[in-house]
């Protein structure tokens, strides 16, 4: 018996079971439970959550949070609290991607009804929603064959071990159970050099923010770098940082990468999360690498192009059959990339290993690397 079967055979049989478990794990009897409860953290994850709230007629008490500048304000209406006055046994849901950090200081500061801001579209979808954990349980347990050929082809152990505390957070959803994040997001050390004649294809460019981190890996030796970045307010700071003695070489591209060459609709945030959208109030064009490369022998792909990665691959079929870069593929944004996306480049090329690193607070910035 496999580690993953183990898993399997201790896990829920259903999204009901499963929504069930998680209401008992976390002291949760109704939405009616949520009344008067605390939301820890102000950003934009607690702004939805109260959003949410408020629609479905939940009280919301308080705002908490660790910034000491914030205390005493009012937030969208809400007292912002200082952590340590949150009440005893006030339900504290926590509505910031630092979930296993302040999971670990309200339990020392004596916290008991401690509610991550994900389990609720697990157990109240009607009224949450969240499409990076909504479905996760029922996609597993309807494709368990595929998960078990996916976690075959995990090259080294901590791969292996990131893969199945994945599967065992989504079906616990403890903060506990997320994997801890390692650094080097893109250019993980151990598994790959960059060459000093790359031609990086940078699918969700976003700022530059990893176009400087390319800069620094490789001192300014490179061949080739395209930047695709559809949103506008991101295309002009990733404009804005790109140093004049290399802008020669990199192909800056207000425009998306997909399947094939499409207008699409897109929806702009000047944040990491814009894409495309069917609601979305302005068209861009999308490309597919093997048409936008053709005369150029790619090295290295990156893919952050939020849930649109398996369309981006087989816009890259031929590249990857041929050319066999290096890729790096982002596998949060939908539960079931995480065995989909690896599975997709082994029918493409069947020759390449595959590694699997987790970057950031909970369940964010999974990044496939493929060799």
């Amino acid at each position: 018996m496999t580690r993953l079967s183990r898993l399997f055979d201790k896990s829920p049989k259903s999204a009901a079971e499963h929504a069930a478990d998680v209401m008992r794990r976390f002291g949760i009897g109704s939405s009616a439970d949520l009344n008067g409860c605390v939301l820890f953290g102000t950003g934009r994850c607690a702004a939805k959550v109260l959003e949410a709230c408020r629609h479905a007629g939940i009280g919301i008490d308080a705002f908490a949070d660790n910034d000491k500048s914030k205390w005493g304000l009012s937030i969208h209406g809400l007292r912002v609290l200082p952590p340590h006055e949150i009440k005893r046994g006030r339900t504290v849901v926590i509505a910031s991607k630092y979930v296993r950090e302040i999971h670990e200081q309200l339990v020392s500061l004596g916290a008991a009804g401690i509610v991550p801001h994900y389990a609720l579209c697990i157990m109240f979808p009607q009224f949450f929603h969240n499409p990076m954990h909504q479905g996760a349980v029922e996609s597993i347990l309807s494709h368990k064959p595929e998960i078990e050929r996916a976690y075959g082809l995990f090259s080294d152990s901590l791969s292996r071990d990131i893969f199945r505390q994945l599967l065992r957070f989504r079906f616990s959803l403890l903060p506990r159970h997320l994997p801890r994040p390692s650094a080097d997001q893109y250019f993980p050390e151990g598994l790959w050099k960059l060459e000093n004649s790359e031609t990086y294809v940078d699918c969700g460019a976003y700022d530059g923010d990893t176009l400087l981190q390319f800069l620094r890996h490789t001192g300014g030796r490179f061949k080739k770098y395209f930047a695709l970045e559809p949103d506008a307010i991101n295309f002009a700071h990733l404009k804005e940082n790109i140093p004049p003695q290399y802008q020669g070489r990199i192909v800056a591209l207000r425009a998306g990468a997909g399947a094939a060459h499409a207008r699409a609709a897109f929806h702009s945030t000047g944040r990491e999360d814009s894409s495309l959208s069917n609601e979305g109030t302005e068209f861009i064009d999308t490309f597919s690498l093997d048409e936008l490369c053709r005369n150029d022998r790619v090295s290295t792909i990156k893919m952050d192009v939020e849930g649109h990665e398996a369309e981006v691959l087989s816009g890259a079929r031929n590249i990857i059959r041929t050319a066999k870069p290096k890729l790096a593929v982002c596998v949060y944004h939908r539960p079931s990339h995480l065995w989909e996306l690896p599975l997709q480049v082994a029918e493409f090329n069947p020759g390449y290993k595959f590694h699997l690193r987790h970057h950031l607070q909970e369940i964010y910035d999974t990044v496939l690397y493929a060799l």
